[in-house]
């Protein structure tokens, strides 16, 4: 596994999301620039926990990319994760 940098304050920022989460339902997205570790982070906090993840597969090539081709749908994947 790669070393997972301190990110002190984006766990906490998701403990207090999942905190408010119990009264009252919430929806997060997590956006930012590729390959900054938005992955990584969240596969950090949900170590602990029960989870179900959904992640879309990496587009296959940069032409596969930048012609706009979002349709992953019949290729994602949805994981069950457990502490």
């Amino acid at each position: 596994m790669k070393k997972f940098y301190d990110r002190k304050n984006e766990l906490k920022i998701l403990e207090q999301i999942e905190k408010n989460s119990y009264s009252n339902a919430a929806f997060t997205i997590i956006t930012g620039r590729r390959r900054i570790g938005k992955t990584a982070l969240l596969k950090k906090f949900i170590s602990t926990k029960k989870a179900a993840t959904f992640l879309p597969p990496e587009a296959p090539s940069p032409f596969y990319a930048s012609n706009g081709k979002k349709n992953w749908s019949n290729q994602s994947t949805l994981k069950f994760l457990e502490a």
